[in-house]
């Protein structure tokens, strides 16, 4: 019997997801997306290593919750963490074995109780399996992984949530023993906000800037400062938690395999699969402004850095590289998301775990039991 599969979110990761899982005549490929009407149901995936080109079985793209989810076996959500509220909702009515988060982090676990109380697995990738840009609606560029990782909140679910990673995309994928290790992956909660700090720190969005700036390819030795220093606040906030397996964790310098600041420079901005991403910027009449909008913006910071930043202060962790970027965003975003103090303010525009009720470490080793 084939396997129906619901992939939400149409957008880099969704679309190349999509398209992969659609060659495989086992399963029943859905696209559930708001902008079902203004897509195909055939898409292109160009592997830019290769140049091999994959073109997609039919996939149903479609606006319709009961459509994609009612048959769902998997459920497999590429949206933004500021979306995952309302994500989990649409999902609640229905019966998927298992929901994967693409990736993991941005707190996606902790909203998700209502669906572990139904039985519903629950699992993340520690990154997404792809480096994936789109060229049109039609049309996604990738550089595939060539491992993953994934844990489940129940960790004796792992091993099925990574199999099927395995069945799905046939990338060897590694059993994390803990979901927290997921939480605190280095990467876009620092990584982007390391990079957006060093470059703007003395703009807004209403500043006027001269030209385009490429993400990576320009990357700086200010831009590996920063993302060190908050690499090692990272560290020390994985390594109070002794109590929790969390020994596969990574630093980002360790990913990287770049140890200080001129080889993480000279790593990032070479990296062939990021060397056309720009920057975040909208271009007008005599330069350009920075993108408000941008998930870099909407994202990586309420739901990135600023929960790294709630789980330091539950275990009383000093963090100033992280407090020093978060002072800027709050600049810049006219909304206050430290005291005085430099402690994290509780608020639902982020996914701190203060939001949840956790009050100290016992609050989430409990959790994460």
């Amino acid at each position: 019997m084939k396997k129906n599969i619901c992939i939400i979110g149409a957008g880099n990761i969704g679309i190349a997801c999509a398209v992969e899982l659609s060659l495989n005549t086992d399963y029943s490929v859905f696209l559930l997306t708001k902008k079902a009407k203004l897509l195909p149901n055939h898409f292109k995936m160009i592997n830019t290593d290769s140049t091999l080109e994959m073109e997609s079985n039919y996939i149903s793209v479609t606006d319709d919750n009961k459509v994609a989810l009612k048959n769902a076996d998997v459920v497999i959500v590429t949206l933004p963490s500021f979306l995952i509220e309302s994500i989990i909702n649409d999902i609640l009515p229905f019966n998927p074995k298992i929901v994967y988060y693409f990736p993991g982090y941005g707190s996606k676990e902790l909203f998700s109780f209502p669906l572990l109380k139904k039985g519903i697995i629950i699992a993340g990738l520690e990154r997404v399996p792809y480096i994936a840009r789109l060229h049109d609606v039609a049309t996604v560029y990738v550089s595939k992984k060539k491992e993953l990782s994934c844990a489940s909140l129940k960790k004796e679910k792992t091993e099925y949530a990574c199999s099927l990673i395995e069945e799905f995309f046939n990338i060897p994928c590694k059993r994390i023993s803990n979901y927290l290790t997921i939480s605190f992956t280095p990467s876009n909660p620092i990584l982007h906000t390391a990079r957006l700090y060093s470059m703007f720190k003395n703009y807004n969005f209403d500043s006027l800037i001269k030209k385009q700036i490429k993400f990576y390819a320009d990357w700086t030795d200010y831009s590996s400062e920063i993302l060190i220093g908050m690499d090692k606040e990272l560290k020390n906030i994985c390594d109070t938690f002794y109590e929790l397996d969390l020994s596969q964790f990574r630093t980002i310098r360790e990913h990287y395999e770049s140890p200080d600041i001129k080889s993480m420079t000279n790593k990032i901005s070479n990296i062939p699969a990021f060397q056309n991403i720009y920057s975040p910027l909208v271009e007008f009449e005599n330069g350009y402004k920075i993108d408000s909008t941008s998930r870099y913006f909407l994202e990586d910071f309420p739901f990135g850095l600023c929960n790294l930043k709630g789980y330091a202060d539950l275990i009383k962790i000093n963090t100033p590289f992280m407090n020093q970027v978060i002072k800027w965003y709050e600049k810049i975003i006219h909304i206050n998301f430290l005291d005085i103090n430099n402690s994290i303010l509780i608020n639902d525009k982020t996914g701190i775990p203060q939001r949840f009720n956790m009050k100290n470490k016992s609050d989430i080793i409990n959790f994460y039991k």
